[in-house]
């Protein structure tokens, strides 16, 4: 195995040790961590149930307006996907669509608002980032912004 795949890091003691880390991290462009118990030993395959490793990713949470609502082809929810756009310089700047996370009283309340005043709603989304495009890569629906 070649050992510039993984890099062997101090582990963060204290809560700003851990800031710093992830701060460090996230401007290499890194997409998270990997945490191994010292001790573990490599099986291959993918163990669900072991606590030898952990994952993490850095996500990012970003404020967008809701431009459209897609139509449902099922029954049971108001709507299928939330099609948003981020602010930039006064312009809209569409990002994609985010489709999961909603509550259906969450729902109600943005198909309530987009109704009564479309480009006016704006939700918060965590994605674990933007693609070579911009759109959303994996975005989720946090909650409304008041």
């Amino acid at each position: 195995m070649r050992k510039d795949y993984f890099e062997n890091l101090p582990t963060a003691r204290s809560q700003e040790q851990k800031k710093e880390l992830v701060l460090n991290q996230q401007s290499e462009g890194r997409e998270g961590e990997v945490w191994i118990l010292k001790n573990c030993v490599y099986t291959g395959g993918k163990d669900k149930h072991s606590q030898a490793m952990l994952r993490t990713k850095y996500c990012l949470e970003l404020d967008l307006v809701v431009t459209d609502l897609t139509l449902v082809k099922g029954t049971g929810r108001p709507f299928s996907a939330a099609v948003v756009a981020r602010e930039v310089a006064g312009k809209l700047v569409p990002v994609g669509s985010v489709g999961t996370g909603f509550s259906l009283q969450d729902m109600r309340e943005i198909i309530r608002r987009h109704t009564e005043t479309p480009g006016s709603v704006k939700i918060t989304v965590r994605c674990l980032g933007l693609t070579e495009n911009g759109n959303l890569w994996h975005g989720r629906f946090i909650g409304l912004c008041e």
